[in-house]
Parts: structure tokens; sequence; C-alpha cells
């Protein structure tokens, strides 16, 4: 017997790593010649059933999620009508929430509802003539909570070549104690149940040992238990300095001692703020303490450690206001970045029960995302997506932080007025249907540059515009000092002393007072430039004829 176990993945990426596969086969007993298969949105369908074929399976399975449930629904009949004797079998989240209608042709012999560990091996361990016959009862459950302690490491078994891979998935623990309404994590078992700190111990080993970089933790909270997320986080600190981890915590638990273990780290944590409206959270099963969470996140500030946060727009009972008062809360704390999604009502969660109740439209199909609801009009929806998008792009993709609260001052702006203000910008420029993802920094920076010089012109502040395109210059690093970076040839202007800004700079820009103080030097202009191969610098001298 031999069982293909393909991963479609959302996208090429550090985090398209296929643990839930991974898991799987470490389960499966040594008799069954086991093989994962990685395929992607961007490759050719005809490709991906050839090269997924190619391994002759006896029993094909596939993990199924928001993202991938319509292109495997695609892969799998195309499959079956090619060779029906291969026995299809599906599981995941799309299967869980709904596995009575998740196929209804009857392609699929089996479909595993839950944790798959012990219920794929509980089917791998039926004869196959029971196999084959199966037409009734194909549902498998899981019913109570796995024993995590007793699963195989599909690290530690060698299942898979992590050396293929930019990054790694790697779970901790495993379940959720939180109830929150839109989220599939909370349904079902809510017992939180910890990997062995041995086990956690040697994959660490491991990972280091095979020059892993990135490590996604997939932990709904990791620092649920503040003791054993110290413990972690020493172990991680100690044996693997030079690996970027990437956590999601909850603030409520969070201390002067673990901010600063984070930040000895080279990780980034995020953290879902959702909104900031109590009565809002309230309907999604959420708490929200204003004081206690700014209070938090100062501890990560003050630490160093690098942050971001998570915005959900068309919760129950809010609105377009109240979610750019959530944004303006959010940014004010100077996070790295700031995620923005549309609500999702996805199937099996509590909201999506008591959608209804709310008024809450939604699509129909993936990815289940709010149309509108009550106080929050279509017209609104789609203000909030442009809103979002030109957080990406501006604050996050730009890499604003070290400028941003600065500006605002200057310009007496909220951040969402000026980002609603910057999504127009790109609209009046017919920008606004760009691949943001596809565009170099270089690029945003030019944008950010001519939006931030026009706003201070409005207000006749050219002088103040000028060195303010100069220093969202410097911050995103397209400067001389970095020339050789550079791949195209382009001309800068510094209006500014660079050699006195170079010895500040540590100290921090806060105002525009004190960037005004660079424009009271000596200018220059400098040039970047590509020749023979390599790229040259010319610092030009302003009485200079060249």
């Amino acid at each position: 017997m031999k069982l293909t176990l393909v991963s479609l993945h959302c996208d090429r990426s550090p985090q398209a790593f296929p643990l839930a596969a991974a898991m799987l086969a470490a389960q499966v007993p040594a008799d069954i010649e086991t093989r994962l298969i990685d395929i992607y949105p961007d490759e050719p369908v005809e490709l991906s059933i050839s090269r997924i074929l190619e391994s002759d399976p006896s029993i094909l399975g596939f993990s199924v999620y928001l993202w991938n449930v319509d292109s495997i629904q695609r892969i799998a009949a195309k499959i079956h009508r090619r060779n029906p004797r291969i026995i299809l079998i599906a599981g995941g989240p799309e299967v869980t929430a709904d596995a009575d209608n998740f196929d209804p042709e009857g392609r699929f012999t089996a479909l595993f509802a839950g944790e798959g560990e012990e219920i794929l091996k509980a089917f791998l361990a039926l004869k196959p003539a029971e196999i084959t016959r199966r037409t009734t009862g194909r549902i498998f459950r899981q019913q109570a909570a796995l024993d995590v302690t007793t699963l195989g490491s599909p690290f530690l078994k060698r299942i898979i070549n992590i050396s293929l891979y930019d990054g790694i998935l790697w779970e901790l623990s495993r379940g959720c104690v939180f109830n929150c309404s839109f989220c599939f994590e909370s349904r079902g078992i809510r017992k939180v149940r910890d990997f062995p700190l041995e086990v956690l111990t040697e994959e660490l080993d491991y990972f280091v040992s095979q020059g892993v970089s990135q490590i996604f933790i997939l932990d709904p909270t990791f620092n649920l238990n503040p003791e054993r997320a110290k413990t972690l986080l020493q172990l991680f600190k100690g044996k693997a300095p030079d690996i970027h981890f990437t956590f999601e915590i909850r603030s409520e638990f969070l201390d002067r001692e673990m901010a600063e273990l984070f930040s000895d780290l080279t990780c980034s944590i995020q953290l879902g703020l959702q909104s900031i409206h109590p009565e809002v959270l309230r309907k999604v099963n959420r708490q929200f303490n204003r004081r206690d969470f700014y209070d938090k996140i100062l501890l990560l500030h003050e630490a160093g450690a690098v942050y971001g946060f998570d915005l959900i727009y068309g919760l129950p009972e809010d609105t377009y206001q109240g979610f750019c008062e959530s944004l303006d809360f959010a940014l004010s704390l100077r996070p790295n970045h700031l995620d923005i999604f549309p609500l999702a009502v996805l199937k099996g969660t509590e909201l999506y029960n008591t959608a209804a109740k709310y008024n809450i439209v939604y699509s129909a199909s993936n990815p289940y995302t709010v149309l509108h609801t009550p106080g929050f009009s279509e017209h609104d929806i789609k203000k909030a997506e442009k809103l979002a998008r030109a957080c990406s792009l501006f604050y996050n993709r730009g890499e604003a932080v070290p400028w941003f609260s600065m500006f605002l001052e200057a310009l007496d702006e909220t951040p969402s007025s000026l980002l609603t203000d910057f999504s127009m910008y790109l609209e009046k420029n017919k920008l606004e249907h760009i691949d943001f993802d596809m565009i170099s920094i270089l690029e945003i920076t030019v944008l950010q540059k001519d939006y931030i010089y026009s706003r201070f012109t409005e207000k006749s502040l050219e002088r103040e515009g000028s060195a303010a395109a100069d220093i969202i210059q410097w911050f995103n690093g397209i400067s001389f000092l970095n020339a050789h970076e550079m791949e195209t040839s382009l001309t800068l202007d510094f209006n500014f002393n660079i050699e006195t800004m170079i010895e500040n700079i540590e100290m921090g820009i806060d105002s525009l007072e004190e960037l005004a103080h660079f424009t009271e030097m000596t200018s220059c202009r400098g040039k970047l430039y590509k020749d023979g191969g390599e790229v040259f610098t010319r610092i030009i001298e302003p009485d200079s004829n060249l």
C-alpha cells in the first residue's frame, strides 16, 4: 500500500510548510510507503496532477483549508476520473467544519473530522477490502482530545527534509482555552495540551543542525502559561540565537521579564487586538482593557521587542468610525506592522451559527468574508478595504515606523485620516489596482516621498516637506550608505547634512524641529549609478560645476 499526502499551499513563502501532512505521516505504520507532495496555486493544475500521479498512490490524502478547498475539489475530481481505483481521503478545517456536505459527489472514500493522527491510523488498519467497499459511515471523527505526548515527531523521525524549505511551522502545544466566536480554533476541544519539553529540545537541536533560519510557532497563545513560555524563550536564546521566531501572544500574560526575553531573541510578536471597543468585542466573546493593553505593549516597546497587531473590520455591531478609532489606537502604539482583515464567517465557528442574529451578510463561498452588517454598509466595507490596503503599503511595506508619528503631528492628522487620504492619492494617480506585493521598497519610498511632500505643500510648508521627503528616504535605507544594494540607477537629493545626521541618528528624531536642524546645514546632491556591473556613489558639493 502506498500513501501520498498532498499539501496545496496558499502561496510560495517561508510559511508554506506541510506540517499537517508530516504529523500524519509520522503516525503511519512503517509497512505503508508514505510520500509528501507540495503543490502551489501558481503551478499549472495538470503539472500538479502529474506529479501526484507519479507517486503511484493507493491512497491519496488532502489537507483542506479555507484557501484551497475549491482547488482541491477540482483536482480530486480530475484524478478520480483518470484513475477511480485511487482511494481519496481528506481532512482539515474545511472537512471538519462540514464533513456531511463536503463531498456530495461521493468521490472520497473517507473523510476525517477533527485531529487526524489517530483516526487516520484507524482507517489504515482496516483491511483493503473493507476500505474499498466503504460507501456508508465514511466519516471518521476524533471525539476526545489527543494525548500529544504520544505522537511521533515528524522531525525526529526525519519524515520531511526541512532543508528544502525557507521556514518551518512548529507546534509547541495544541488547543485553545478561549472562545472567540469568529475563530475555528475555539470550537470543540478547548483543552491545551503541551508537547513534552524534552522532545521540543531535541527538535530544536535538529533545526539548528540543519541551518533553519525561520520558525513560525503555531500555538494560538504562546504565553498562555507564562512560566513555560519563559522557559522556552530561554531555551531558544541559548540554543538558537540565529533563528528568527514568530509568536502569537496575548497581552494580559505579559510581564517585564517576558518582554525582555522576547527582546533577547531575533523574533516578531503578533497580538490580536481586533477592536478597541469592549461592546463590539463582547459580541465575539472577547474582552479588552485599554489601560492594561497599553501598559503591556509599553513593556515590549521599552524592551525593544518587535511586535505587530491584528485588526478586523466588519465585526458585529462595529461601525466604520469605530474601526478607524481602533486603527488610530493601534498605530499610536508604534507597532512594527498592522495587519487588517475583513471579518470571515467560517463554517464550524460560533459566529457561523449566530450570523443571522446579528444580520451579518457574508459571501457563501470562500473566503466567506463579510459583505455588510447593520452598522457596516457595503460602502463602508469597501472603504475599510481601501484603508487596509493603504496601511499595508504605506506603513507596513513602506517601513514607516520610525517617522510616521512625527509627520502625523506636523500635519495634525490621525493615522486613519492620513491613510484614507493616501488611498485617495493612489486612486487619483490610477495606482489603486497595482499589485503592491510586486513593487520594491524603492518604488514605495518614491510614493511616500511624493505624497508627504504634496501634503506639506498644501499647507505652504515646502521646506518642511522637502526635509520630510528626505527623512523618509533616509529611514527606508535609500541613501549612499547602502548604494551597493541598489539595482537601478537613480539620483537622490539630500537637503540636510548627512554626516551630522549619521552622528546623531541613534538619538532618534521625534519632531520636525529636529529635522529642520539638518536642513540648515550644508546641502549636497548624491548620485547613484551603475557602471561595469557595480554600483558607485558620487557626492557632489553644492558649489561644484560638475
